[in-house]
């Protein structure tokens, strides 16, 4: 009998450690759970921080890019405008050259002169057209760039909301 009751005693301890064991477990399961969730929480954060901030850059890169399309229409009207001026002084001087056969090689000097000068100028607004082109592209592929860098942060996203709620689906 005293043996028996040793037993009892010895199993009742056994039991209430068992217990305690298993208490202390689900205490540090729940507490890694938690620190899990803190960790993925704070890593969707930092994503949707930086979606956001890439959202911006689209959106002030598309905003730079509608300006240089609106500068460069801007200025081809005004070389089409330029060259239609052109066009019409050179028909003026082709008239005058006809009415004023006198005062043939001053006008030649002068219209030489003006051609020259509307021609450098019609140079130059061909090479800004022609470096705003260029800065176009350049805006075209930096915002291609970051329009795949959005895509690749928004599939992290989705991959970690797909991991995070495999995980709490684990949980429960």
């Amino acid at each position: 009998m005293l043996k028996e009751t040793q037993y009892l005693r010895q199993i009742e301890r056994l039991e209430e450690q068992i217990k305690d064991e298993a208490k202390e477990r689900k205490e540090r399961h729940d507490r890694l759970i938690e620190a899990l969730r803190e960790k993925q929480k704070a890593l969707l954060d930092s994503r949707n921080d930086e979606i956001s901030d890439l959202k911006s850059k689209v959106s002030d890169l598309t905003d730079a890019n509608e300006k240089l399309k609106i500068d460069r229409e801007s200025l081809q009207k005004q070389l089409d405008k330029m060259l239609e001026q052109w066009r019409n002084f050179k028909d003026e001087a082709n008239q005058k050259y006809e009415q004023y056969s006198k005062q043939l090689n001053q006008a030649e000097m002068k219209n030489e002169e003006h051609n020259r000068a509307l021609i450098t100028e019609c140079e130059k607004q061909r090479e800004e057209t022609e470096q705003m082109r260029n800065e176009r592209q350049t805006w075209k592929i930096v915002q291609h760039e970051l329009e795949v860098k959005l895509d690749a942060y928004i599939r992290d996203y989705e991959r970690f909301h797909g991991d995070n709620k495999r995980l709490r689906e684990l949980v429960n």
